[in-house]
């Protein structure tokens, strides 16, 4: 797809198949905008599905629903991702990064080595976030050796070729897919989550337990008559796996490279320690929400790493409504185009973050491109990190401000350091859906005091 990007830079899209289905690339900036706002209506659901048959709970899940369907959950959960919910959240996350640097030292003591793989720190960090912050549980991701989360996770970005081409069949061939009883992420949701997320609620019922969270909102809407469909089992084990989903794999792969790009670049670790510093002596060392919004470069930081290294390669669409392109090379240099309802529309992430057209340089990690002067270098819509329009990631406030937590907390305690064990450049794993590393990514966290 990337390679369709750069050898057509005369043409606004570009038409090919996805194996035996039309499909367009689309890189002309107002024809995105099209796409993913203003025409939403005529490219309303996203190619990514899954059989309602064979994976009730992924089906569910507001990444891959359509129609009505996707708008009423949307509505219903937009809510439980406010500002004011992540505020809520700000003290758990705090003290999940505190057990994370707990975690760190005392390997660093056992092992008599400072290094780290950064996949593997990220996602022991999301992943026991998410568990407490969502659902008020303790998934011991500091103590056991493969915590719940890596279980769950492990079936949702699974290594393994054998799943890796069920995913591939379940996209590509969903008829066979179903045939073969093949799911999105390669297996059915695991059956731990399931009894974790229904036994949480039970007991949390018969206890009278209220902690106000997101299994308390899940909890409510069962109750809730308004609900144009039965919230049963399956639909809620659905809508707390689509939280799972935003806060955990995503946003490790973003962590996990945010943590590499500021060892890459030692003045840009030592310009973001510095803000936090300041930041913290003003709120007399607490990083309250207010405090942590003023930590703007450190943001800036998390925004360019998400520029040079987008999660989701690509967003693709499918077209719901037909629709009439103008020509492929602009005004009157042919017809226009009829885009057939059906058709799948791509839009490729990777290769628009790293145009030169939009940023200068794209290879150099540079945070001062997310200030406002940068910003307004250049349209909105070249940056896709968490999508656009109305099928924008929900969690992107949730995903961001964890992130941010837990680097105040590793840049207070650790200078990064790469390890001579990671290839650089580092290979993208081109099998994988979202964007991770090939090989592993590892660190050397140093003691600063």
């Amino acid at each position: 797809m990337d390679d369709l990007y750069t050898s057509y830079k005369d043409y606004a899209y570009v038409g090919f198949y996805n194996f035996l289905s039309p499909a367009v690339l689309v890189r002309d900036v107002e024809l995105i905008k099209d796409v993913l706002i203003k025409q939403f209506n005529n490219f309303h659901d996203n190619w990514i599905r899954a059989d309602d048959t064979v994976d009730p709970i992924m089906a569910k899940n507001l990444f891959v629903m359509r129609g009505d369907e996707w708008k009423i959950v949307r509505t219903q959960l937009t809510a439980q991702y406010t500002g004011a919910k992540v505020k809520q959240m700000i003290p758990m996350m705090q003290e999940v990064s505190k057990r994370l640097i707990e975690y760190i030292n005392k390997q660093i003591e056992v092992t008599k080595s400072n290094c780290f793989e950064a996949k593997n720190l990220a996602t022991r960090f999301t992943g026991e976030n998410v568990l407490t912050c969502a659902y008020g549980l303790e998934g011991k991701s500091f103590v056991d050796d493969v915590p719940v989360a890596f279980e769950i996770g492990e079936q949702i970005a699974s290594p393994h070729l054998s799943v890796q081409i069920k995913q591939a069949i379940s996209l590509f061939f969903p008829l066979v897919g179903r045939l073969l009883n093949t799911t999105f992420i390669g297996s059915p949701i695991p059956k731990v989550f399931w009894d974790m997320i229904l036994n949480t609620m039970k007991y949390r019922e018969e206890n009278g337990i209220v902690r106000k969270d997101y299994l308390d909102f899940l909890r409510e809407l069962r109750k809730s008559k308004n609900s144009p469909y039965e919230v049963n089992d399956t639909y809620t084990v659905a809508h707390a796996f689509t939280f799972f989903l935003d806060a955990f794999e995503t946003s490790a792969g973003l962590l996990t490279y945010t943590l590499c790009e500021l060892a890459l670049h030692p003045e840009i670790q030592t310009k973001t320690r510095t803000e936090i510093e300041t930041v913290l002596e003003k709120y007399k060392g607490e990083l309250s929400y207010e405090a942590l919004a003023e930590c703007e470069y450190l943001e800036n930081v998390v925004f360019e790493s998400l520029r040079r290294n987008p999660i989701l390669p690509f967003l693709s669409r499918v077209c719901t409504e037909e629709y009439r392109f103008p020509p492929p090379r602009g005004p009157g240099t042919g017809k226009e185009v009829i885009i057939e309802k059906g058709t799948q529309m791509f839009i490729p992430v990777y290769g628009i973050h790293r145009d030169p057209q939009y940023y200068p340089d794209p290879d150099r990690f540079n945070p001062d491109r997310f200030t406002e002067e940068g910003k307004a270098t250049r349209p909105k819509s070249v940056f896709l990190g968490f999508g656009d329009g109305p099928r924008i990631c929900l969690g992107r406030n949730y995903g961001v401000a964890q992130i941010k937590v837990v680097l105040v907390a590793i840049l207070n305690e650790f200078e990064l350091r790469m390890s001579n064990k990671t290839k650089i450049p580092h290979d993208r794993d081109l099998i994988q859906i979202i964007n991770v590393p090939k090989d592993g990514m590892y660190l050397e966290l140093h003691k600063r005091f």
